[in-house]
Formats: C-alpha cells, sequence, structure tokens
C-alpha cells in the first residue's frame, strides 16, 4: 500500500514538472501572435548587438532554425514584446545568422504576458533540401577561402581585402531581375552569391560576414531602410570600418572588374560616396555610424579596377601610369612593396580614337598569373617574368576589345565590347569560356624538349634554339633541366651532360 501511494505521488509530481516545463511554450499559442517580415524590417538598428545576450539568442535561433524546430521558444531571455525588440529578433533573423537562408520571409512573433515568448517560422525547404544546399554553400566557401584560411602569413587586412574581391569577381549583380521586380528569395541570400553566383546586396553582406566568422574577424551586417540596402561593418585592430562590396560590383557586371572606394572606410568617407538618403541639403542617415578611423580612407587600393590576386603567399595587383597622352601603361605590382614587376603600354581602340583608361583584369590559376590586354590574354610567372600570349581576341568587329576577364574552374572567361559601359546585352553576346590548363597540371617528361617522348641529343638541339629565342615549339615546363627556375645556357649543358651520361646529373 506504501509502495502504491508512493508511486502514486511520485506520478503526479511527474505530471506537475511536466505540466510546468511546457507551460509557457503551450501558452503563447493562445497568446497574441505578431506577423513580421523580413522584407518589411530591413535591418535598421543602429546598435543590435548592445542587447543583454544577444549572442547567446542568436546562438539559440541558429542552431534550433538548423534542427527544423516548428517553434523556437525564446522566453527565459525576458525580451519585452515592444518595436524595438521585435526589431532585434528581425535584425537576427536577417542579416544576423547567414547560413539560415531557408526559412521564409514572413514568421511569427507569439508573445506571453508582457514578453516575447516564441518565434514561429516558415521553412522553405525540408531538412534534406536544405541540408544539400547548405553543403553546396560550404563547399563554394571553401574554395573561395583556399589560401585565405588558417595563413598566419597574411595579415587581417589583407583576407578582408582578397575575400571582398573575389566575392565581387564571382558574384554578379541580380539587376535585370531587379528591375523587373522580380528578384526571388535566395538571391538575399550567401546560397545566391556562392553558388548561384547571383545576388542582391543582402547576398553579398551575408557570403562575407560567413566567411569573415569563419576565419574569426570580427563583423557584422548592417543595412539602412532608407537606402533599402545592406553591406558590412569589419574590424582591423579593435577599430570598425565600412565594407560594402555591392557598390563596389557595379552594374552591369564586367568580368574581373573590382572597385574599392567602399572598401574600409569611415563613416564620413561612406557618405561622401552616396550612402545616405536626402531631404534637400539635409543627410538623413539610419544605419550604425560608429566607423569613424579614416586610416584607409584614401588608401592606394581606391583608385584600383580590378581584382587584388593572391599567389602562394603574395598579392598581386593591376595599376596605370600614364606618361603622356595615347602612352598608357598597364603595370602588374606586388601589394608588398608595390613594386612593378611587369609594364607594358596599352591603348583600347576604337578606330582611330580609344577610352582614356586601363580595363586590364588579373588573375590566378594557382601556378602563374593571367591578365587581360585588349587583344588577349596572357600568362605571367612572377618566377622568370615570362609573358606568353594564351588566348587572343576573337575578331567579331571593328573596335571590339576585351574588357572583362577572369580564370575560374579551369575556364579563361572574357567579355568583348565596343566600350567600356556594359548594358544587360553585352555579357550575353560577348562573353566567351574557353577552357585552359595550367602548366603546372600537363602532363609532361624533363628534358623531353621536342615531346616525342624520349630525351636525346636533338632535344639538346631544341633548348639550344629555345634560349638563342629561336622560332621552336618546346614544352615549356621540360626546359628548366636543372630546376633553378630559370631558362639559360646552364640548362643547355646540364642537358648535354644528362644525355652524355655524366654521372650525378638528373633532370628536374
Amino acid at each position: 500500500m506504501f509502495k502504491s501511494a508512493f508511486k502514486r505521488i511520485v506520478c503526479f509530481i511527474f505530471c506537475i514538472l511536466l505540466v510546468v516545463c511546457s507551460f509557457p511554450i503551450n501558452a503563447f499559442a493562445e497568446q497574441e501572435s505578431v506577423e513580421l517580415t523580413l522584407e518589411t524590417y530591413l535591418s535598421s538598428s543602429k546598435e543590435p548587438r548592445m542587447v543583454q545576450n544577444y549572442e547567446a539568442l542568436a546562438s539559440r535561433l541558429d542552431e534550433q532554425l538548423k534542427n527544423f524546430e516548428p517553434s523556437i521558444n525564446i522566453y527565459d531571455f525576458k525580451l519585452k514584446s515592444t518595436p524595438e525588440n521585435q526589431q532585434i529578433i528581425v535584425d537576427i533573423l536577417s542579416g544576423g545568422l547567414p547560413e539560415c537562408f531557408h526559412i521564409d520571409l514572413a514568421f511569427q512573433i507569439s508573445t506571453y504576458g508582457e514578453y516575447i515568448g516564441a518565434i514561429v517560422p516558415n521553412y522553405l525547404y525540408t531538412q534534406d533540401e536544405y541540408n544539400q544546399m547548405l553543403a553546396e554553400c560550404e563547399a563554394a566557401a571553401d574554395k573561395m577561402l583556399q589560401g585565405v584560411e588558417g595563413n598566419n602569413n597574411l595579415s587581417d587586412v589583407e583576407k578582408l581585402l582578397i575575400l571582398h574581391d573575389r566575392i565581387a569577381v564571382s558574384c554578379e549583380y541580380d539587376e535585370e531581375r531587379l528591375e523587373a521586380g522580380m528578384v526571388p528569395q535566395i538571391s538575399h541570400s550567401m546560397y545566391g552569391a556562392f553558388v548561384n553566383k547571383l545576388a542582391v546586396c543582402q547576398g553579398y553582406a551575408l557570403a562575407y560576414e560567413y566567411m569573415l566568422n569563419r576565419i574569426g574577424i570580427e563583423n557584422y551586417y548592417v543595412g539602412s531602410e532608407l537606402l533599402y540596402h545592406a553591406w558590412n561593418i569589419v574590424y582591423v585592430d579593435g577599430k570598425p570600418y565600412h565594407v560594402d562590396i555591392t557598390w563596389d560590383d557595379n552594374p552591369w557586371d564586367i568580368t574581373g572588374k573590382v572597385t574599392h572606394k567602399n572598401f574600409l572606410v569611415s563613416t564620413e568617407k561612406f557618405i561622401a560616396n552616396g550612402h545616405y538618403a536626402s531631404d534637400g541639403d539635409q543627410y538623413i542617415i539610419d544605419y550604425d555610424t560608429s566607423p569613424d578611423d579614416t586610416t584607409y580612407d584614401n588608401y592606394f587600393w581606391q583608385d584600383i579596377e580590378s581584382a587584388f590576386v593572391q599567389l602562394d603567399d603574395e598579392i598581386y595587383y593591376i595599376d596605370s601610369i600614364n606618361k603622356a597622352a595615347q602612352n598608357q601603361r598597364v603595370v602588374i605590382k606586388r601589394y608588398s612593396d608595390n613594386e612593378i614587376i611587369y609594364e607594358t603600354e596599352e591603348l583600347w581602340m576604337v578606330g582611330n580614337a580609344y577610352y582614356p583608361g586601363n580595363f586590364a583584369r588579373l588573375s590566378s590559376c594557382g601556378s602563374e598569373l593571367l591578365f587581360s590586354l585588349s587583344d588577349g590574354i596572357y600568362s605571367f610567372n612572377p618566377k622568370n617574368s615570362k609573358v606568353k600570349l594564351v588566348q587572343a581576341k576573337p575578331n567579331v568587329g571593328v573596335g571590339f576589345n576585351i574588357y572583362g576577364f577572369t580564370y575560374s574552374d579551369g575556364m579563361l572567361i572574357y567579355d568583348l565590347s565596343n566600350s567600356p559601359f556594359f548594358n544587360s546585352e553585352t555579357k550575353k553576346l560577348y562573353e566567351y569560356k574557353v577552357p585552359y590548363v595550367p602548366k603546372e597540371d600537363l602532363p609532361y617528361t624533363p628534358g623531353d624538349i621536342n615531346d616525342d617522348g624520349d630525351v636525346t641529343l636533338t632535344d639538346v638541339v631544341f633548348i639550344a634554339q629555345y634560349v638563342a629565342e629561336w622560332d621552336v615549339v618546346c614544352n615549356e615546363l621540360a626546359v628548366d633541366v636543372n630546376g633553378d627556375e630559370s631558362v639559360n645556357l646552364q640548362d643547355v649543358t646540364h642537358l648535354a651532360q644528362y644525355v652524355a651520361d655524366w654521372e650525378g646529373v638528373e633532370l628536374h
């Protein structure tokens, strides 16, 4: 009898605990339900992260959204149900969780008494669909982070710069659908930027936020409801700066063109660049204006309109020198010391006239630099300064030159136009994609200069002619037979000794 009574008491206590523990979640459904949308509330809070336990709140939403929870209990955060706190929730969902691109713009906030009790999201995909899409995003980000993530030889500024440019080159602004009023929600996400390579400002900013989170650079998403625009604030040496990749990747997209007017700038510079609403002569600012350091406002990259490119642990970029009228010098420089490592004279001619300016673009295939001039795509090896034409422009009409270029996934991608000003049809009609295999990926036998499958005296003759700059066809991967990363008479001697069976002579 005692045991039976004890069991009844335990069972009663368990039921009471069950009711108490579940009460807030069940009660929310019976209370006021507030309909919100991420589109109506564009993240416009100036300092959303000042709220107590912001990071913990964001972490809970992130975890439970990824688990497709139908209702996310946040009652214990004791956020009063005010427009300001509702905006904080919107800020987190729209800009604080780049991986949560699977929720609909519309969602509900259920209240319990004076507090926000739960978030009730609407999911756009199944769990399996979302997991697959997230894996695609992660794979694209892995590729974009190559050489940056875990590289202690690069400064935070260099990492910020490289990733800024990689996003701008890879992603195209979804201008055509924006003008038609048909931008899909996916273009507002990092999936749009990483996988579809087509996004609007929110997608650019969330992709940048995701990658900076991975490499440990403090940052956050910020936006303006008046401008209907979003970007990032990043920290360098504890100081905040604005970075707006979208405005540095102006539509219509020109492949490989990246400007840097809105990279690591103060609010003063940001406003001067046009980030304000106006009421007559009055500037109206509704976003976070905390970045006040002007260190980089007039930095040299402000005038660079091509991507900064990483090759090994060095960064390179294209600059220009105007020495005189009709004497435009295109130069490749090292970032570390701003030294010129290659220069040439180039004009983008249209009949007897030319467009003033530098329209060369820079890229890399992993083993060498690739750059465009008006007439073709060239390779450049910084180790030996050798330049080679790898793709001549096709003849499609008078006055057409190459104005856009990049290398991606084994393809040379370049844009032809009769002017540097593109429209909605330019790339559709005149963008070319040509396979290109980097030298390091080509099969070859060291010393087999004529590529006939054997190393003989004939190869010694060929390499001698090559060094003497005769017009001979050689396998250029095979000519550096002594492995000193240059080709000269020493290689001729080395190969002759090898063919003569000198002891200890090996080919590289």
